[in-house]
């Protein structure tokens, strides 16, 4: 499902579903994955239960939104705490140590709200999910999608380094057990950013290593990147900042 779609085969003009209106039903649209030709169609019209959305079923193997069949909106979500640099203190404390939200106070007014302040960009898959499934110039909380993660849409972007925080979609490379570091290549639009990660926790390198050895899909990785001459790298603190799409074969 995608909340927006190209109006040309060329890519050049994107209409946003909840923009469209019974005159777009049954017209070719295009899929928003700068690497798929496939053709979507406006679905959920006249649905009082579901957002309008896009769909299409002839999407190339390495589409996002063919691997991945759900359905983000930033609108179900409470983007008041939203930052990169939130997002990550999120994420590297202990869950015990965790505060669950809940919907007291405010968030008791309506049935709306609860929805609302329940559900929170804690997790880098969220991120993900939202930044695929709108432009990149949508704004998450003041922060634009392209200054957020660095994937397909953006590789005209970053395509000599990435530096700062960021979510990066990335391919593993290889392994070094000796230094306790996993390489991945960005594809950039000009060349491969190489990517390293830094483990001071053997367990987790450990762990990582044997869950992304050999995997062909898309790799998430989440951290302040600095670069040097050769490498765009950052140290991983805990198994949160990274982690796999497990993306299944569902049309959009």
């Amino acid at each position: 499902m995608a909340s927006y779609a190209y109006v040309d085969k060329l890519k050049t003009t994107y209409v946003l579903a909840k923009d469209c209106n019974a005159n777009d039903i049954g017209k070719d649209f295009y899929c928003p994955d700068p690497d798929c030709n496939g053709v979507v169609h406006l679905c959920a019209y006249n649905s009082n239960h579901v957002n309008n959305y896009f769909k299409g079923n002839n999407h190339s193997n390495n589409c996002s939104f063919y691997k991945n069949n759900v359905n983000y909106r930033i609108n179900n979500f409470n983007t008041l705490d939203f930052s990169p640099s939130n997002l990550l203190s999120h994420i590297q404390q202990p869950t015990n140590n965790k505060n669950k939200n809940n919907s007291n106070g405010k968030a008791k007014k309506t049935k709306l709200n609860v929805k609302k302040t329940n559900k929170y960009i804690h997790s880098i898959k969220s991120l993900y999910y939202l930044a695929i499934n709108y432009p990149i110039d949508k704004e998450i909380n003041g922060y634009r999608i392209s200054d957020l993660v660095c994937y397909n849409k953006t590789s005209h972007i970053y395509i000599k380094y990435i530096k700062g925080l960021k979510l990066i979609v990335c391919k593993f490379h290889r392994y070094d057990s000796i230094n306790k570091c996993i390489y991945f290549n960005y594809h950039s639009k000009q060349n491969i950013i190489k990517i390293k990660a830094y483990f001071n926790d053997v367990k987790m390198y450990t762990d990582i290593k044997n869950r992304i050895y050999g995997y062909k899909g898309n790799v998430l990785l989440f951290a302040n990147w600095s670069i040097d001459s050769n490498y765009t790298y950052a140290t991983i603190t805990t198994a949160k900042q990274i982690t796999v799409t497990n993306q299944e074969h569902n049309s959009v």
